[in-house]
């Protein structure tokens, strides 16, 4: 007779958020036994204050989406660069950037760019999303 192979069971999975096995451990039992201890999520941590750059850049957003960009500004490190549109456009193309957002004129809304023709004039700024980290391209911030 074939031995069965462990499955786990997903019984109270959305109450609960745990995965059990079959021989009655859960995942985070599971991972806390191979790791040497339980591996929790970590909570970002938000900075106090922005910087002159940083508040500068959220004062060119329509107001509706300023308290967003904040507090990704907030919980993430922020590097801000010139913006070099030919370059830009490479690299999307190339396939070397994140979740890319455009900015094309002060007092309006970001918008995510989905396709090398998006990074065009009128363009003020980009905004690279990696991660925790966000790189905004930029001439207008110094």
């Amino acid at each position: 007779m074939a031995k069965r192979k462990k499955r786990p069971s997903l019984e109270n999975y959305l109450s609960t958020g745990k995965v059990h096995w079959e021989d009655g451990s859960s995942l985070i039992e599971k991972n806390a036994a191979t790791s040497g201890e339980e591996s929790l999520p970590v909570e970002p941590v938000l900075r106090e204050s922005l910087s002159e750059k940083e508040l500068l850049f959220l004062s060119m957003l329509e107001d509706a989406e300023k308290p967003h960009w904040e507090f990704r500004f907030r919980r993430g490190e922020v590097l801000f660069s010139s913006l070099q549109v030919m370059e830009e456009r490479q690299a999307f193309v190339d396939g070397k950037r994140g979740e890319l957002f455009k900015l094309r004129r002060r007092k309006s809304s970001l918008e995510k760019i989905e396709e090398e023709k998006d990074i065009a004039f009128p363009l003020l700024a980009l905004v690279e999303v990696m991660g925790n980290t966000l790189y905004v391209r930029c001439n207008h911030v110094k």
